[in-house]
């Protein structure tokens, strides 16, 4: 069972479900479950036992890279994060190790809260904010670019089906191949659509700008 599984059991069991309910959520037993909720109890954490041996360390670089791979709102995972460190940096660390990471840097898992979708009276209301806020020309000046990180094989973990019978199975791959791509948008329209290398430095962004 990843990290990520193991605080998923302890935040339903603190918002109330029975041993049953989060077995038919996840699959796992419930006496798998039972052991990450006590353990939990017992030590406020779902780290597995301490085992001997030397620790893997993780450079200053590598624990920003995991850093902001984390706060990433759609694809902040362990699981996730283990894979893009291993892909963009071919550092192999497992799921644990990336909790602790994040632990020592103080980061902590929080459920995100829902609210509900802008409407078109909300988005004139901060148009006309902004152009009230703003000097005449100040917009045509401004420019927002972000990047995504698009991977085949990429599927929900399950599906509602009928009591009684299965999930359809899904394809997966270990590695899935994976494509990194970077665009901006201003007044005056949209850039095209850039491909970002597995690695790039300063030098290389501030030549993609």
């Amino acid at each position: 069972m990843n990290q990520q599984d193991r605080w998923n059991i302890v935040f339903c069991r603190q918002r109330g479900m029975t041993f049953r309910a989060i077995q038919r959520e996840y699959g796992y037993s419930q006496s798998t479950i039972s052991l990450w909720w006590r353990r939990f109890c017992e030590t406020g954490g779902v780290d597995d036992a301490p085992r001997s041996g030397r620790p893997f360390k993780l450079t200053e670089e590598e624990r920003k890279a995991v850093e902001r791979s984390l706060k990433r709102k759609a694809t902040g995972s362990l699981a996730k994060t283990a894979k893009y460190m291993k892909l963009e940096h071919g550092v192999t660390i497992c799921d644990s190790t990336v909790a602790n990471t994040a632990k020592r840097m103080g980061l902590v898992y929080r459920l995100r809260k829902t609210k509900p979708l802008l409407s078109e009276e909300d988005k004139l209301s901060r148009l006309r904010f902004a152009n009230v806020r703003r000097p005449g020309g100040f917009w045509s000046r401004v420019m927002w670019s972000d990047e995504a990180s698009f991977a085949l094989f990429s599927t929900t973990r399950g599906e509602w089906v009928t009591a009684g019978n299965e999930a359809s199975p899904h394809e997966t791959v270990k590695w899935p191949p994976r494509i990194r791509v970077w665009a901006a948008i201003s007044s005056k329209g949209k850039t095209k659509l850039h491909r970002i290398p597995k690695k790039m430095n300063a030098e290389g962004f501030e030549k993609l700008l």
